[in-house]
């Protein structure tokens, strides 16, 4: 994890402090600092949490999907998206995520968990489904006789 120097698109530097939040298996992260004492100071301080084992335990880990769910709907979804879009969402939300994902801290979310929580579902709704019937025109037949056909 260490601080580097970073040029931006538009000629600025910043400096740049890697890390990940809980080891190996968690999300990389990066944040950008103007000046290199602030990267070194976060950067001091994610080590000292680490080694108290405090990363995993932090304020974002430690809330429900269903809580961040929430909060982006109220912050961003209700100010930002059409009244349709709006109660897509939330129709999401309340029928598929929420039900599977809700009560999940979110240090406990990876995307093993989502993958298992889609395919348990699409299982789901495979279930006691007859298999779609084709009419004769759905390969690709026309529906005007053929001329010279009796």
């Amino acid at each position: 994890m260490p601080t580097s120097k970073v040029i931006l698109s538009n000629g600025e530097e910043r400096w740049e402090v890697r890390y990940r939040d809980a080891g190996r298996d968690s999300q990389r992260r990066r944040r950008r600092f103007v000046r290199k004492g602030d990267a070194e100071v976060f950067e001091t301080e994610i080590k000292r949490r680490r080694q108290l084992g405090d990363m995993a335990g932090s304020q974002w880990s430690r809330r429900t999907v269903s809580e961040l769910a929430e909060d982006w709907f109220d912050l961003y979804v209700i100010p930002n998206l059409a009244k349709r879009t709006r109660r897509d969402y939330q129709v999401l939300l309340d029928r598929h995520i929420i039900p599977r994902l809700g009560k999940l801290k979110l240090r406990d979310v990876s995307t093993d968990v989502s993958t298992a929580s889609s395919a348990t579902s699409s299982v789901r709704a495979r279930v006691g489904r007859r298999p779609a019937r084709r009419s004769p025109c759905s390969r690709g037949c026309s529906a005007t006789p053929r001329s010279g056909a009796a």
